[in-house]
C-alpha cells in the first residue's frame, strides 16, 4: 500500500510541475502542497512556509539577466 501511495504522489507531482514558483527571500524553487482545497508553498532552503501573496512566478536570477 505504501508503494501505491508513493506512486500516486509521484504522479500528482508530475501533473503539478507545469507551473514553478520561487521563494521571494532566497530565489529557490518552492514545493507546492495541496490539501483540503488550499495550497501551501514551502521552501526547503529557508525551511519555512511562504505566503501565496509573496511567491514569485519567475526566478529572481532570470529577472536580473533580463534587466541588464
Amino acid at each position: 500500500m505504501v508503494v501505491v501511495v508513493g506512486a500516486a504522489a509521484a504522479a500528482k507531482e508530475i501533473i503539478l510541475m507545469n507551473k514553478v514558483y520561487y521563494c521571494p527571500d532566497c530565489g529557490e524553487k518552492l514545493e507546492e502542497y495541496i490539501g483540503c482545497g488550499s495550497k501551501s508553498y514551502f521552501c526547503r532552503k529557508c525551511g519555512s512556509l511562504k505566503s501565496s501573496k509573496r511567491i514569485l512566478e519567475q526566478s529572481p536570477k532570470e529577472n536580473k539577466k533580463i534587466s541588464q
